[in-house]
């Protein structure tokens, strides 16, 4: 069960009983940590050290105005839109920003592909 005061009032409590406690009890929580969680073992935990985790049984899906921009699978991760680094982007141990190319030659010729 989770009790959270109403507007930050104590004495507007509100409790949230689990739908089924015996199978999905949630332990080992620090001072401070909460979890939101389904009868699937689905969880958003919100943890000490300004951490959240999220146990999705399928996928993750994060959406802006309504619009999906982030889903992510046991498979791999789509994004929709412009994908901004400060920092160098690294793809199978091949820098972005220092990698080098083989077979360079002049005009409208061909570089082999991106090496280490």
């Amino acid at each position: 069960m989770h009790v959270f005061a109403n507007g930050g009032d104590p004495s507007d409590l509100v409790a949230l009983v689990a739908h089924n406690p015996s199978v999905a009890r949630m332990g080992d929580l620090a001072e401070g940590e909460t979890v939101l969680y389904d009868r699937l073992g689905q969880a958003v935990y919100l943890k000490a050290g300004a951490i959240v985790q999220v146990d999705a049984a399928q996928q993750m899906v994060v959406r802006v105005a309504g619009q999906p921009v982030l889903t992510v699978t046991a498979s791999g991760v789509q994004v929709q839109g412009t994908i901004t680094a400060t920092e160098d982007v690294v793809a199978g141990q091949i820098s972005l920003q220092s990698h080098v190319h083989g077979n360079v030659q002049q005009g409208g010729d061909l570089t082999g592909k991106p090496q280490d």
